[in-house]
C-alpha cells in the first residue's frame, strides 16, 4: 500500500510540474517582442522621401506601439505613428531639406520591451538655382511700368535676393533689387525715368546658395498712357514734378474724385493757386468714372457720372477725350477753359446739356470741334458739328470755325436745337433750305456775323434776331417761306442792327415786321441798307408801312 501511495504521489508531482512549466512557456512567448526592420528609402526628391519596413511579431507576442523617428541628428527630431495593428509600415517624409542626410528607426515594442530597427540612412536629392514665373505688368504710366513675377520653384535652398533686370533692346543692363519677403514668393517693383516710345526688355531674377534663375524675357515699351488699377492712385504713379509739367496724358482704369481733382490741378484749374499745371491734352476714353474720393464741394462725381465744376478754368486744355461710359454731359463743367479746341464725347453719351442763356457765355471755351465714335448709339458728328444720331437736328456748331455753308451741314437736317451756336465766331452763316425749325436762340450772340441766309422752310422767325444778338450784319437773306418775325417785348424785341447794307427778302408779299416799339431799326438804316425784293414786287413792298420805309428798294431775280 505504501509503494502505491508513493507511485500516485509521484505522479501528481511530475503533472504539476508539467503544468506549471507550461505555463510559464506561454507566458514567455507572451512577452517576446517583435522583430522590426526598415527595409529601404525611395522617390528621393529635395523635400520628400518614402520609407518603407516592416514590423514580425514572435510567438504569441503582442505590439503596443509602432512608431518611426527620424531627423538629421542623433535625437531624430522627427516621428510617425502608426496602428499597432500595422505590419507592412510605409510614410512619406515631406518638408525635407534639400541635400541633407537623414537618420531612420523603426520603434516598436509592448509593456515588457522596446526594440529598435538597425539605423536607415538617405540624402536628399540636390537642389537648383530659382525657376521664375513670366513677367507681367501691374500698371504702367509716363516714363515708368510696374513690373511682377513670383518664384515658382526656390531649388529647395534658401532664396538670397531677388530682383529686376531691365534694359533698352541690344543694350547695357539696369539692375534693381526688391526686398524679398521669406513667407512670400511673390516680387513687384515700379521701374521709373524710362525713355517714351523706346523698346525695352526686362527679366526677373532670384538667387541661392547654387546661383541665380531668371524668368524669359518681357518686352515693353511706355509712352504718355497710364492704367491704373485702384481708384484713387493717380499721384502715387506721377512724380510732383510731372504733376505740374506734364502735357500730354493719356489715362486708363478707375478713377475717383481725388484722382480728377489732380488732373484739374495739372491742367491749371480754378484750385491751382501756385500756377502750376502744363497738363494740355488728356484722354480719359478708357477710364471708368467711380464714387468717391477727395474732392471739392459741390462736384458731382458718381459711377460713371461727372458735373459741377470738375474742369472750370482749365485754361492749359486744349484737347480732352471723356470716358466712354459717361451717360451724360454738362457743359458746364468746362466753363473758362480758354485754350479748349476740342472734345471726343463719351460713345454712350444719351444727354447732353448746353448752356442756353447769356449769363456767362465767354466763359465757355471756343471749341474748333467735336467727336464721338462713330458706332456711338445716339450721337454722330459732320464736319465737326454734333448732331442727334439721325442727324435731323444740330445739337452745336463749333464755335470757333467762321464760315458755314449749306452743304456743311448734314442734308437730314430739318432742326436747330437751342444753344447750337453758343459761342460762335462765325462770319457766314447759310442754313440750309429744308431747315423748318428754329429754335429760340436767345443765349447767343453773333458777335462776328456778317452774312446770314435763313432757311426757305420755316414760316417764322422765333430766335431772338435784334442788333444786340447780330451787332455786325451786313447782309441778310430773309427766307422764302418766313411771313413773319415773333415780336418779343422790351430789350429783345425785333430790331435790325444799324450795320445791315443788303436785305434780300424772296417773297412777293411782303413779310409782317410788327415792331411798334423800335420800328423794326428800319428808321437807322433806310437810307444806307439796300433791299431786294422779286421782279414786279417793288410797289407792294414801297405801300408797306414798315417795307415802305426804305429809301433803296431793288427788284431781283430769286
Amino acid at each position: 500500500m505504501k509503494a502505491g501511495k508513493l507511485f500516485i504521489g509521484i505522479v501528481v508531482t511530475f503533472a504539476t510540474l508539467l503544468v506549471a512549466c507550461q505555463q510559464e512557456d506561454e507566458m514567455l512567448s507572451q512577452n517576446l517582442p517583435p522583430q522590426v526592420e526598415l527595409t529601404r528609402a525611395y522617390d528621393i526628391t529635395r523635400h520628400e522621401a518614402t520609407i518603407q519596413g516592416n514590423v514580425t511579431p514572435v510567438g504569441s507576442g503582442h505590439i503596443c506601439f509602432v512608431t518611426l523617428r527620424y531627423g538629421v541628428t542623433d535625437s531624430l527630431e522627427h516621428e510617425i505613428g502608426f496602428k499597432n495593428t500595422e505590419r507592412d509600415i510605409t510614410a512619406r517624409l515631406t518638408n525635407l531639406q534639400t541635400a541633407t542626410t537623414y537618420r531612420c528607426v523603426l520603434e516598436t515594442g509592448n509593456e515588457y520591451s522596446t526594440i529598435s530597427s538597425d539605423t536607415l540612412t538617405f540624402t536628399t536629392a540636390q537642389g537648383g538655382t530659382p525657376i521664375l514665373s513670366a513677367i507681367t505688368s501691374y500698371g504702367r504710366g509716363p516714363h515708368r511700368i510696374g513690373l511682377q513675377s513670383s518664384i515658382t520653384d526656390d531649388g529647395g535652398l534658401p532664396i538670397l535676393e531677388t530682383g529686376f533686370y531691365y534694359w533698352i533692346a541690344e543694350g547695357e543692363k539696369t539692375k534693381v533689387t526688391v526686398a524679398h519677403h521669406p513667407d512670400s514668393l511673390n516680387m513687384q517693383r515700379l521701374i521709373r525715368l524710362l525713355e517714351k516710345d523706346t523698346p525695352y526688355q526686362a527679366q526677373a531674377y532670384a538667387t541661392n546658395q547654387l546661383g541665380e534663375g531668371v524668368s524669359p524675357t518681357f518686352d515693353f515699351s511706355v509712352n504718355d498712357s497710364l492704367t491704373l488699377t485702384m481708384a484713387g492712385t493717380l499721384s502715387e504713379w506721377l512724380t510732383l514734378e510731372e504733376q505740374h509739367y506734364m502735357n500730354s496724358l493719356t489715362l486708363s482704369g478707375p478713377i475717383n474724385g481725388t484722382d480728377i481733382f489732380l488732373l484739374h490741378c495739372m491742367a491749371g484749374g480754378q484750385y491751382e493757386s501756385n500756377g502750376l499745371g502744363r497738363l494740355a491734352y488728356l484722354d480719359l476714353t478708357e477710364a471708368h468714372v467711380r464714387k468717391g474720393g477727395t474732392c471739392p464741394e459741390g462736384w458731382n462725381i458718381d459711377n460713371n457720372a461727372l458735373g459741377g465744376n470738375v474742369f472750370q478754368d482749365c485754361a492749359q486744355f486744349i484737347e480732352i477725350k471723356l470716358p466712354a461710359t459717361l451717360i451724360h454731359v454738362p457743359f458746364f463743367m468746362f466753363r473758362e477753359c480758354s485754350n479748349l479746341q476740342h472734345i471726343v464725347f463719351p460713345r454712350d453719351m444719351k444727354t447732353y446739356e448746353q448752356a442756353t442763356t447769356l449769363e456767362g457765355v465767354e466763359e465757355f471755351p471756343k471749341l474748333e470741334r467735336f467727336s464721338i465714335p462713330d458706332d456711338a448709339p445716339n450721337f454722330r458728328v459732320h464736319n465737326g458739328a454734333l448732331y442727334n444720331k439721325s442727324g435731323s437736328k444740330l445739337i452745336w456748331y463749333p464755335p470757333l470755325s467762321d464760315t458755314a455753308r449749306a452743304d456743311n451741314f448734314l442734308p437730314t437736317l430739318r432742326k436747330v436745337v437751342r444753344g447750337a451756336f453758343m459761342g460762335t465766331e462765325l462770319r457766314y452763316l447759310e442754313l440750309p433750305k429744308e431747315v423748318h425749325t428754329l429754335e429760340n436762340q436767345g443765349g447767343v450772340v453773333y458777335q462776328n456775323l456778317e452774312y446770314l441766309a435763313l432757311p426757305d422752310s420755316i414760316t417764322s422767325i422765333t430766335w431772338y434776331f435784334n442788333a444786340h444778338h447780330i451787332p455786325n450784319l451786313i447782309t441778310l437773306y430773309w427766307g422764302k417761306g418766313a411771313k413773319s418775325i415773333d415780336e418779343e417785348v422790351g430789350e429783345y424785341s425785333f430790331k435790325f442792327p444799324p450795320t445791315l447794307r443788303h436785305i434780300y427778302v424772296p417773297q412777293s408779299t411782303p413779310p409782317s415786321l410788327s415792331a411798334p416799339e423800335y420800328g423794326g431799326g428800319i428808321s437807322k438804316i433806310k437810307d444806307q441798307c439796300t433791299l431786294y425784293v422779286p421782279i414786279g414786287a417793288s410797289a407792294a413792298y414801297r405801300a408797306s408801312s414798315q417795307w415802305g420805309k426804305f429809301t433803296n428798294i431793288v427788284e431781283v431775280e430769286f
